[in-house]
């Protein structure tokens, strides 16, 4: 009598992958089946670049994530997007500085309501800075000082060189893309990728789900009033299209 052969974890995680339903599940089971092959809980993944506002603002969530996420915690530093795939580089990092000065207070954030955007260079030699650190704790007492002297166009910390900066940085930025991003203050777990602080709700049902998250407070509390929204202009036309 034939007997029924016991599957696999690859056929498991196959049968998984084919049975799923629309491109958000072939993506979950085709990530989370890799990580299951290992025996391991997935990776939650920041991209941050030093100088981006939005980035700044998600370097401040690492220690809560730290001790209440129940899987890994990674950084991993980038550099700027190129060009071609970050068109108007000028307008979108104003739009994203602004943006930063009203939202950080609403989320119980700090930033610099007198900021101003670094140059590149500057940003630039910061990236060397905190490319080669691997712990999310080192990584965070660093990127504080280094976002401080960045938006206040102050002299960088001082710090020695490491060789292998542009390397890390140059890796880093492949398996973003390889993951399927380019931008930077980017979340990646388990194939999704959820944007700054704006998609925190849904990141955080996404750890509950594989209960990942200690605790069911949310990760940030919004507070709209205490948005730095400017006055409106009454007298300003609002289009919609």
């Amino acid at each position: 009598m034939a007997t029924t052969p016991k599957p696999t974890a690859k056929s498991a995680i196959a049968e998984r992958m084919a049975s799923s339903r629309g491109p958000i599940n072939r993506l979950r089971a085709r990530r989370y089946g890799l990580d299951a092959l290992l025996m391991r809980s997935p990776a939650l993944e920041l991209y941050y670049e030093a100088g981006d506002p939005h980035s700044h603002l998600c370097a401040q969530l690492l220690p809560q994530l730290a001790q209440r996420l129940k899987t890994r915690l990674r950084v991993y530093t980038v550099p700027a997007p190129q060009a071609s795939a970050y068109p108007e580089a000028d307008k979108q990092r104003g739009f994203a500085l602004t943006d930063a000065k009203r939202i950080a207070t609403a989320w119980g954030l700090r930033f610099p309501t007198q900021a101003s955007l670094p140059i590149a260079e500057r940003m630039a030699a910061a990236a060397q800075q905190l490319a080669v650190i691997r712990d999310p704790m080192q990584f965070v007492a660093r990127e504080s000082a280094i976002a401080t002297a960045l938006f206040n166009n102050k002299a960088l910390p001082s710090a020695t060189s490491k060789p292998n900066a542009d390397a890390v940085l140059a890796a880093n930025a492949k398996r973003r893309q390889r993951l399927g991003h380019y931008l930077p203050g980017m979340w990646q777990f388990n194939g999704e990728w959820f944007w700054g602080i704006d998609r925190l709700d849904h990141l955080s049902d996404r750890l509950h789900a594989l209960n990942l998250l200690e605790g069911s407070e949310p990760l940030l509390n919004l507070d709209p009033t205490q948005a730095q929204l400017p006055i409106p202009d009454a007298s300003q036309t609002l289009e919609f299209f």
